[in-house]
């Protein structure tokens, strides 16, 4: 996803920019294949989506001509059918045949930049220098509209060849997220995190979570002080995260603010962050984020900004991620620890995550991942066997999600039905959900709880593939330092799956009859 360092005449045009995550409308998208393989399964792509919406129209048209107007609708919804989907079909055909081409023209380009060391960047489809501290450094304050830009400018080929802290995506991010400079009467809640008066709302929440985070309560035990400065850095960051509360504050002071309700420290923290003892490994969750937004009244313009605005919050979220293991497995990359020392510092971390909520399964799920993307770079006979033992894993992931679904539904329904059977017995509407059989609602919500989780497997494992890969794609270290990320990585994801036990399969994070027994 980020643009990295390129070089003059990698023959880059100027097509759509398709980005992870963003379902594009028009069928027949033309992205840039960076290779002859890939131009082929773009191209049979293409005539497939053709050949199969041209054989539907054919079907579909005289169904609705003979529903609308009857036998002349028949005929006449025949013949368009049949023109419409021979257009289809040829239009399919064509866009394969140039795909194909295309594919085949840019397999020169394609070997030229694997041998100069490049990355193949899928948001705006061009050959990259990937470097893990600049990506981190261009998305550190981009807001929706600097990512519009920002993507605006990758589409049209106008994105700079040098670093983004020098050049384009950095300047952009940079003006769009910061808080316009003016005069403000006091500077009180700005010190207390420890940020100028201009800093951008991203700047501020991300010292308040460092503040925060080195004066929690469940850090200091007993200590007045830090309990007070706490509560003061809460009170600063619940002021100065919102807008309008800032502004008055700038212009008014504290004092303007006495009235306003300011929550209890921990509870806001808790409210806002969650759990922090997983947040470094596999980001905020999607479903916590949207919880927030929507406790916070967050809505966007138009559909397209609310979009946008999830798929940057996902690139910031693996960049994150990539850079915390980076951090995590640094004192082995420089050698300042051996391997033994470094198994021995992640098995104590795994024990201490092991005892939080969902531990053991969270871990199990991160350490398949981390020892999957390890096998693959370090290459060998390991890297052959987990691209089949990945193929198992992925299809088994998507057949359990997929039957979760299912169960979750079918038990809906049974209550549902339950529920309306009552009704027609004379009973009212509340009655009759009082009265379903509480068995039936223990098993709706036991597999509801069982969907929720195979979700958030889904969304944890596609997190961590992307940031695995920046982590060991990186050129902003050299080729040994990558081999031994993938060495940590691959300890790492040992000592995780290990630690988690019987949860290594993957199955379902608590006992789910036992927690809505109780409840």
């Amino acid at each position: 996803m980020y643009v990295g360092a390129t070089q003059p005449g990698d023959g880059e045009d100027n097509q759509a920019v398709s980005h992870p995550g963003h379902v594009e409308e028009d069928l027949m998208h033309l992205k840039k294949p960076k290779h002859a393989i890939d131009g082929l399964a773009s191209g049979v792509g293409a005539v497939v989506k053709g050949v199969g919406g041209g054989a539907a129209m054919v079907v579909a048209a005289p169904i609705m001509g003979l529903k609308t107007s009857g036998i002349p609708g028949l005929l006449l919804g025949a013949v368009g059918g049949v023109i419409a989907g021979a257009g289809l079909a040829l239009t399919g055909v064509g866009v394969g045949v140039a795909q194909t081409t295309r594919g085949v023209i840019n397999t020169g380009s394609a070997i030229s930049a694997k041998l100069h060391g490049k990355e193949w960047d899928e948001a705006t489809e061009r050959w990259i220098i990937y470097n893990l501290q600049e990506e981190g450094e261009l998305v550190a304050d981009m807001d929706e509209d600097a990512y519009l830009e920002y993507m605006r400018a990758a589409r049209n080929g106008k994105l700079p060849d040098h670093a983004p802290s020098e050049g384009y995506g950095g300047a952009a991010a940079a003006a769009a997220a910061h808080h316009a400079p003016h005069a403000v009467v006091e500077t009180q809640y700005y010190d207390a995190l420890g940020v100028a008066p201009d800093a951008s709302a991203a700047q501020i929440k991300a010292a308040y979570y460092k503040r925060a985070l080195a004066l929690h309560p469940d850090k200091h035990p007993g200590d007045a002080a830090a309990a007070a400065e706490f509560q003061a850095v809460a009170e600063a960051y619940q002021t100065l995260s919102d807008a309008q509360l800032r502004e008055q504050y700038d212009k008014m002071g504290s004092e303007a603010l006495a009235a306003a309700p300011m929550m209890d420290g921990a509870a806001f923290f808790a409210m806002v962050f969650g759990s922090e003892k997983f947040e470094a490994l596999v980001g905020e969750m999607k479903m916590t984020t949207a919880v927030r937004n929507m406790a916070d009244a967050k809505t966007f313009a138009s559909p397209h900004l609310a979009r946008a605005s999830e798929t940057l919050r996902q690139w910031k979220r693996e960049v994150q991620v990539a850079l915390n293991m980076a951090k995590l497995m640094k004192p082995l990359v420089d050698g300042e620890i051996t391997e033994d020392s470094f198994e021995t510092q992640m098995t104590t971390a795994a024990q201490e995550l092991a005892g939080t909520p969902f531990g053991c399964t969270l871990l199990a799920v991160i350490g398949q991942c981390y020892s999957s993307a390890a096998k693959n770079a370090l290459g060998g006979m390991s890297k052959v066997m987990e691209m089949f033992s990945s193929s198992g894993h992925s299809i088994t992931t998507r057949y359990k999600t997929s039957k979760a679904v299912v169960g979750a539904a079918k038990d809906q329904a049974k209550i549902m039905a339950a529920t309306q059977q009552m009704e027609k017995m004379g009973l009212s509407r509340e009655a009759s959900a009082q009265n379903v059989d509480p068995a039936l609602i223990q098993k709706a919500a036991e597999s509801m709880l069982e969907l929720v989780w195979r979700m958030s497997v889904l969304e944890i494992e596609a997190t961590l593939a992307s940031a695995c890969k920046k982590l060991l794609h990186d050129h902003g270290v050299d080729e040994a330092a990558r081999k031994m990320r993938a060495k940590a990585l691959l300890i790492t994801g040992k000592v995780f799956v290990a630690t988690a036990g019987s949860g290594a399969d993957g199955g379902a994070p608590i006992d789910v009859a036992a927690a809505t027994a109780a409840n």
